[in-house]
């Protein structure tokens, strides 16, 4: 099991909406996987997920914006909005994992800055 993320389209300039779904790697959806530099952890900016304010790099906002639709929604494995962070055994077990999250991808994306 694995979470993706759906980027919701939007205008370039309207703020970010994602959402988390639960999946599976013996069925995975189709989705692509964005990795990013997280760049400096003192720039965070926030974006709602779930329905709620989450905070995130400066530099996922900027990736986010960049491959977002303005009028498809979008969707993602990210590893920072998928794996819960705070969680050691879940982030330990994701990264476990990742191998083959980016080998079900359809297409694997990554954003330097």
């Amino acid at each position: 099991e694995f979470r993706t993320v759906t980027l919701h389209y939007g205008a370039p300039s309207s703020p970010l909406q994602c959402s988390l779904t639960p999946a599976s790697l013996s069925s995975p959806p189709q989705y692509n996987a964005l990795t990013c530099v997280w760049g400096h952890e003192a720039t965070r900016s926030q974006i709602t997920l779930n329905s709620h304010l989450f905070s995130v790099t400066a530099n996922l906002v900027s990736a986010l914006h960049r491959i977002r639709s303005d009028t498809e929604d979008r969707v993602l494995w990210i590893d920072a909005l998928a794996i819960n962070q705070c969680d050691i055994a879940e982030r330990n077990h994701r990264v476990a994992r990742m191998r083959d999250i980016y080998a079900a991808a359809e297409l694997v994306l990554a954003w330097l800055g």
